[in-house]
């Protein structure tokens, strides 16, 4: 029988910046992809990673999802909750279907799962009179120093 692998990969929603501070815990999905020799590459330390064509497809994979929801992401975070859900579910369906279609070669590279991980803003309610009023205090706060 093969031997079959497992190769984690972590897709940051908002890319690799290096500018975040280290408090905050980013949106990202984590892939687990399981494939045979023949498929995967191995690393300095014999352990399993994608070919470099893959990775490649990976990498253009996730610049074209940026790019893709780039207009959505950037309006996530309002108070309509099904609405934030819905562009969450299309990001993940969206990827997926990337996965699939570009990227996994069957019987040798396939899809074990994707999760999610970090701070995904669903809800947000800044007009509310309570939020407006605590917005208001944290702007007055360094006068009162």
């Amino acid at each position: 029988m093969t031997e079959v692998y497992t190769i984690l990969r972590e897709f940051p929603i908002f890319g690799y910046a290096k500018n975040t501070p280290e408090s905050l815990d980013e949106p990202t999905i984590n892939a687990q992809f399981v494939g045979v020799a023949s498929a995967i590459a191995f690393d300095a330390n014999n352990q399993p990673k994608l070919t470099r064509q893959h990775e490649r497809q990976l990498k253009a994979i996730e610049h074209a999802i940026r790019e893709q929801f780039e207009d959505e992401l950037m309006d996530l975070g309002g108070d309509n909750l099904q609405a934030n859900l819905t562009i969450i579910g299309d990001l993940l369906a969206a990827f997926k279907h990337r996965l699939e279609s570009d990227l996994l070669i069957q019987d040798q590279l396939d899809l074990e799962s994707l999760t999610i991980s970090g701070e995904w803003l669903t809800y947000w309610q800044a007009d509310a009179p309570l939020p407006r009023a605590k917005a208001f205090q944290q702007d007055v706060l360094p006068n009162d120093f």
